[in-house]
């Protein structure tokens, strides 16, 4: 007995229609008849990609309960890999494919290292922009206001300068004393 005659066999004995079953494994119909009605030809034909004609077929044994699937020869024949001829009538083809991709793979290379090396000198150009600007600013900082040419308003004291007062006469002598430069000082800035 071939594989789609027990399959059809066991979902008939399950009292399920072709739309059931299709609907049941997520299948459209045309797979399922396809399946049930010339499953040697579907595989000749390569109708549908091995790797899924196997799932459907497991699937569906599965939902029949169809014991030992793997017994079957259309089943066999799946499960075996074909071999196929991959070598090139001309390998030189190859290796003018790769040259190319390689001389590709360098300019993104170059491309890359240019980039980076652009990035870097524009780094540098606005670092070193920035840093003359801060040095300009802090020159600034140091530079000293211009001393008025008319009348010292701050007398600077001197420990030489200063009288010492002794007793409480002379502390009021050198007090009158300061008034008196004091109102002087004033006059004169008045003036």
């Amino acid at each position: 007995m071939t594989l789609d005659n027990a399959l059809k066999e066991q979902r008939v004995a399950a009292n399920l229609s072709v739309e059931d079953i299709a609907l049941k494994l997520n299948l459209k119909v045309t797979v399922i008849n396809d399946i049930e009605n010339d499953l040697e030809q579907v595989i000749e034909e390569k109708r549908y990609p091995v790797i899924y004609l196997r799932g459907y077929l497991a699937n569906y044994a599965k939902a029949v309960q169809l014991p030992e699937i793997e017994s079957y020869a259309e089943y066999q024949q799946l499960s075996t890999p074909s071999k196929h001829n991959n070598t090139l009538s001309n390998p030189y083809l190859l290796s003018k494919k790769k040259t190319s991709s390689n001389k590709f793979g360098w300019f993104i290379f170059l491309l890359f290292v240019a980039g980076i090396a652009t990035v870097v000198t524009q780094w540098e150009s606005i670092s070193t922009a920035l840093y003359k600007e801060s040095s300009v600013d802090t020159e600034n900082i140091h530079m000293r206001l211009p001393e008025p040419e008319s009348t010292h308003l701050i007398v600077p004291l001197n420990e030489q300068s200063l009288p010492v007062a002794e007793t409480p006469e002379q502390v009021t002598e050198i007090q009158a004393t300061d008034t008196e430069q004091v109102t002087e000082n004033q006059d004169v800035v008045a003036e």
